[in-house]
């Protein structure tokens, strides 16, 4: 209850006293790790994540948080791979995809990247940013035509979903391939690197956006990143 009403601090004294009389609670353990994650404690949020999961190996938003708690902590590689646990106990969590897929992409691996994007897509065939994400790792591989095509279907999702001002980016960049493809055929070495700032004019490539299961989509340099919500039976 108090989590929910936004006392974290309480929340998480409330947890820690529950856990001194069990220790094995995993949704309290799960419900820790999320509030000492939106508290920006990683590390013991990471910790109470993997108690839980050593209890309940079955946990699938256990294993989604401790991958975005992971990833925010710049643990690529344990990222992946424990997005790749989350998604063999849910399958369908297509925000698990695509947040996979961006950690591959900027990881160098946009092969499998542009695959596992198509995974998210065809869990969630309107979500925008997917799309988006899809068409910067195709432009990335050379592959032109195709990225055109996707950020087009981005930008029209965008536009149904009202996000004027992400149409209107997606549709900018659009231009810019159009016209960096005018001038010369894009090399094929060239790979998705995160940009400082979302207004850059010399570099074609976008930042991914990473993007949250119960939340809107943002873009990873601005934003945060919510895991999913608390699990019930907890106490708090």
């Amino acid at each position: 209850m108090l989590h929910r009403q936004g006392e974290k601090d309480a929340a998480i004294t409330a947890y820690r006293q529950s856990l001194v009389v069990d220790s094995t609670r995993v949704a309290t353990l799960y419900n820790l790790g999320l509030a000492l994650y939106e508290q920006g404690q990683l590390e013991k949020a990471i910790a109470a994540y993997q108690k839980a999961i050593s209890l309940d190996s079955s946990n699938a938003n256990a294993y989604f948080n401790l991958a975005i708690a992971l990833q925010q902590q710049g643990q690529i590689e344990a990222a992946i791979a424990t997005y790749r646990q989350a998604l063999q106990l849910d399958p369908k969590n297509a925000a698990a995809y695509n947040n996979m897929a961006n950690l591959l992409a900027i990881h160098g691996q946009a092969s499998e990247a542009i695959s596992v994007y198509r995974q998210a897509i065809r869990q969630n065939p309107k979500n925008a940013s997917t799309y988006y994400n899809l068409g910067v790792t195709l432009y990335n591989q050379g592959e032109i035509n195709k990225a055109s095509g996707v950020l087009k279907r981005a930008h029209n999702e965008y536009r149904e979903q009202g996000n004027i001002e992400q149409a209107q980016n997606t549709e900018q960049l659009m231009q810019q391939i159009a016209q960096k493809n005018g001038q010369q055929q894009p090399q094929a070495s060239q790979t998705a690197t995160p940009s400082q700032s979302s207004d850059s004019t010399n570099n074609v490539v976008q930042t991914p956006e990473l993007q949250t299961p119960n939340q809107s989509e943002i873009p990873v340099n601005p934003g945060s990143v919510e895991p999913q919500s608390t699990s019930t039976n907890a106490g708090q």
